[in-house]
Formats: C-alpha cells, sequence, structure tokens
C-alpha cells in the first residue's frame, strides 16, 4: 500500500513538473498513468484534468472528471467537476448528470444553481427559471442567482425581481465585499434599466464595478502596456508575408474562421449565425490557437513575441495547423469548418495568417458609446479585470479598435467587415454577404436563399460555442430595436466622452 502512494505521489510531481516545462506529450502520459492507476486523487483529479485541460487534452480531462465524479462525496466537489465537464463542450453532459440525480439536487444549494446555469447555457431558459427560483427559496440573497434571472427577464418579470430585490437592498448593502454582492447589484441594475430608470440602473451598475475592483487581486490586474506592444508588433508584422507553407501541406481540412472582435460587438450573434447557415462547427473561445503555438514551443504564452513568430519556418508552421486541428478535434469539433472566436484572435490576426495562409477572418464593429455602456453593465467573469473601469475601458476599446482599424484595411488579411448596427438594420442581406463570402473564400457557392436567424430553438445552438457574456441575447430575434442602445446613461456617456 505504501508503495502505491509513493508511485501517486511521485506521479503527481512529475506532472507538476511536465506542465512548468510545458511538454505536452509528457502531461498526457502522466494523466494516462494515473488513470490506469485509479489514484484516489478526490478533489485532486479535477486539479489534474485542468491541467491536461490547459494543453488542449481534452479527453484525458473529461476521462479525470469521470473519475472525480466517481471519487467525490461533497455537492461542492461535484459542482466543481460538473463546472469543468461543461467548459470540456460537455454542457448537456453535465446537465443530464444533475438530472439523474434529481434528489440529491433538490436539498443543494450549489447543485440547483449549476442546474439553473446549465439549462441557461444550454438555452432551457424555463428550466433554467425554476432551478434557480428554488435556489432563492432556499437563499434569497443569492446574487449569482439573481443576477442569472434579470438577464432572462422581460419587462413584467424585471418589476417583479425589482421588489425582491429592493426588500433585500438594505441587509445586501451591509454583506462583506463579495462577488455575490457585485452580482447583487449588477441584478439591480438590469431591472432598472428594463424598466427605463436609467440613471438608477446607472447607479447600481457602479456600485457593481466598485465591489468588483475593490476584490479583485492587485497583482492580477489587466497589463495595459501588453496592448500597445501586442498593437505595434502587429502593425509590423502586417508587412511580413505568409510563410510559402499552405493549408493543403498539413490536412484536407479547410482553414478555420477566425472572429476578431471587442466583446459586445456582435461576436457570438455573428459566430451562431455562421454556424446556422453553413456546415461549420465552433470551438468557441478556448483559445486554441495560442494553446497549438504553445505546445508546439514548448514556451507558455509563446505569441506575446509576436515578430518571433512571423519569422517561424514551415515546419514549425506545419506543427502548429496540426496541433490546432488536435485540439479542436479533442473538444469535439472535427468538421471540416472550424469558426474561433477567441479574444486573443484580433491580437493575434497577423500570427495565424502567417500559419493559416488561407484562413477566413470576420471583424466586427460596434458604435464605441453603444459599446462602452454594453461592456460596464455587463458581469464579465473575474478575467476582465479591466471591464470594470470606465477609463480601462476607453483605453481597451481605444487600442483594440485601432488595431481592428488596420486589419480591416489589410490587403494580407483581408477580412469580411460586419458593423453590428447594419447587421441588426439589415440581418438578411447582411448576412448573406457574409455567408457568401464565407463559401466564396472557400472556393465553393452557393444559392441566395431565405437564411437561418434568431431565436434558434435550445436544441439547435450550437451549446460549445453559446458560453459567453451574450449566451442569452445571441438566442434573441435579430431586430433594428437592439441596434443602437437607446438608454445610455447621461453621466457614463459624459464621464466617458471626457477621457483622453
Amino acid at each position: 500500500m505504501l508503495g502505491f502512494f509513493f508511485t501517486m505521489n511521485h506521479l503527481l510531481q512529475k506532472l507538476v513538473s511536465a506542465s512548468k516545462s510545458v511538454n505536452k506529450s509528457q502531461v498526457e502520459a502522466i494523466v494516462s498513468d494515473l488513470i490506469n492507476l485509479q489514484a484516489p486523487l478526490q478533489e485532486r483529479w479535477v486539479g489534474v484534468g485542468q491541467i491536461a485541460k490547459s494543453f488542449g487534452s481534452y479527453r484525458l480531462a473529461k476521462r479525470c472528471i469521470e473519475r472525480a465524479l466517481e471519487q467525490s462525496q461533497s455537492d461542492q466537489m461535484v459542482a466543481q467537476a460538473l463546472g469543468m465537464l461543461s467548459d470540456l463542450g460537455k454542457t448537456e453532459l453535465a446537465y443530464e448528470y444533475l438530472q439523474s440525480i434529481g434528489n440529491r439536487v433538490s436539498l443543494s444549494v450549489v447543485l440547483l444553481h449549476l442546474k439553473g446555469v446549465l439549462a441557461y447555457q444550454l438555452g432551457y431558459f424555463t428550466q433554467a427559471k425554476q432551478s434557480l427560483r428554488e435556489v432563492l427559496i432556499k437563499v434569497p440573497t443569492s446574487g449569482e442567482t439573481l443576477h442569472l434571472l434579470s438577464t432572462m427577464s422581460d419587462t413584467e418579470e424585471a418589476k417583479e425581481l425589482q421588489k425582491e430585490l429592493d426588500t433585500l437592498l438594505s441587509s445586501m448593502d451591509k454583506a462583506p465585499l463579495s462577488v455575490s454582492k457585485a452580482c447583487f447589484y449588477n441584478a439591480l441594475g438590469n431591472t432598472y434599466l428594463k424598466t427605463s430608470e436609467v440613471v438608477t440602473a446607472y447607479q447600481y451598475f457602479e456600485k457593481c464595478a466598485e465591489t468588483m475592483r475593490a476584490i479583485s487581486p492587485k497583482d492580477k490586474s489587466f497589463d495595459y502596456s501588453l496592448i500597445e506592444d501586442w498593437r505595434n508588433e502587429n502593425v509590423e508584422c502586417a508587412e511580413v508575408k505568409p510563410s510559402n507553407f499552405t493549408d493543403e501541406s498539413v490536412s484536407t481540412k479547410s482553414s478555420p474562421i477566425f472572429i476578431l472582435g471587442i466583446p459586445r460587438t456582435g461576436t457570438t450573434l455573428v459566430e451562431q449565425v455562421i454556424i446556422q447557415n453553413t456546415e461549420a462547427q465552433s470551438v468557441g473561445e478556448i483559445d486554441a490557437f495560442p494553446m497549438a503555438v504553445d505546445n508546439v514551443l514548448k514556451t507558455k504564452n509563446a505569441l506575446e513575441r509576436l515578430k518571433t513568430l512571423a519569422l517561424l519556418d514551415e515546419e514549425k508552421c506545419s506543427m502548429i495547423a496540426d496541433e490546432y486541428f488536435k485540439i479542436c478535434s479533442e473538444y469535439g469539433v472535427s468538421n471540416a469548418l472550424i469558426v474561433d472566436k477567441s479574444l486573443s484572435n484580433l491580437r493575434y490576426a497577423y500570427a495565424i495568417k502567417h500559419v493559416f495562409n488561407k484562413a477566413i477572418f470576420v471583424v466586427t464593429k460596434r458604435n464605441e458609446i453603444d459599446n462602452a455602456w454594453s461592456i460596464f453593465k455587463t458581469q464579465f467573469s473575474n478575467s476582465l479585470h479591466w471591464s470594470w473601469d470606465i477609463r480601462k475601458i476607453k483605453s481597451f476599446i481605444d487600442n483594440e479598435s485601432r488595431l481592428a482599424k488596420i486589419l480591416a484595411n489589410s490587403k494580407e488579411v483581408a477580412p469580411i467587415v460586419i458593423q453590428l448596427e447594419t447587421l441588426q438594420d439589415q440581418p438578411q442581406e447582411t448576412i448573406k454577404q457574409v455567408i457568401n463570402r464565407v463559401y466564396e473564400k472557400q472556393g465553393a457557392t452557393r444559392e441566395t436563399e431565405l437564411l437561418s436567424l434568431p431565436p434558434y430553438e435550445a436544441g439547435k445552438v450550437d451549446t460549445t460555442a453559446v458560453r459567453t457574456a451574450s449566451m442569452y441575447q445571441a438566442r434573441q430575434p435579430i431586430s433594428s430595436e437592439h441596434a443602437h442602445s437607446k438608454n445610455i446613461p447621461p453621466k457614463f456617456e459624459k464621464t466617458y466622452s471626457e477621457i483622453h
């Protein structure tokens, strides 16, 4: 028995070392050994799975989650494991697992909330609301639950939810700073915005942002100097011609479609429309390309040195392309036409072009003040620290927009440019142009016809892709009423316009 545990701990130490040295083959071999050993890692299986996932080894990560579910006793660990299963593109499986343990779920706040979140991601909004309401019966002050409900509420539902929130406001004001408290304020902002009380809504969105800024680790703040460095390096790389390497020498697969855009410019909407009207599948925002580069070069964050990447030889380009397709396949997307909307695409477009000479690029754009307001009022994940500060939002949009403009005018990248307002005002005409361009760049033809547009039925939405802050909006009808923000608070507009 002592020998067994010695072997297990030795493998864990080797796994950490292999991960630090960015050695994917070693990581996969060690994780496989731990699985075959049937190691009793319990909650540590999730950590092992996270390491496998960070290298794009999604099938191994899934097996780790299966082990975690077999060995986990606490509801918290089950929720963590199922959350990661969803991150692996298996949201439906995670939801089905919760349905299979119905009695246990009904007694657990954490599992009930997760069930609501997964139903929301899958587009089962009625079921999502039901599960989230059950959570509030047990914990009326669950900020995350209230926030999720507020994003799905129509005007009448928002009025009722607003009453509930107002009764809780005094106690929540006194509560310690937390993500839950920030979500509570964001929920209040959403309900007041939906009832056209713009000034009050802005006050609560500000309180949400203040709370998130206060609890964000200072050492993890976004390094804004990198944006300027990336932009400058991209500009210089623009003059570097892609290598002679061509996609055909790598694979029979078609080159991917990369969507480039700032958050809240319609990237998810464009992604879904392309998927619904072509044979494409999406890998969402898993950062498959930078992951592939890191795996091949055995260097973390290798793409921060874009000049080096631009000088890669054909062999390295071929290896990166193969690794990219392997990661996509591991994620469950093996179709010939892949859609990738990772947030990093905009910064790394020239690097992507260098590897995928025939890649299709789609740049999404939006009116700046509408874009800024949409970012500020959206409760993003903890990774987007800049989204909680108006000045930093302005800095981010300025730098990213400058890069997007350069790309839009680049003959090398030659992107399809979509203005969100035009898409929402004239959806059929705009999407036809996009779909025709996609087929044209793939060397195919397609008869123009009436295209499929939102709303889509829950079962017909690519749930591996719709895992962003736009989950609900991307499933709503495209309408000119949504083309422009009519409820931008004067104070926000004034503050934003005065930033230089």
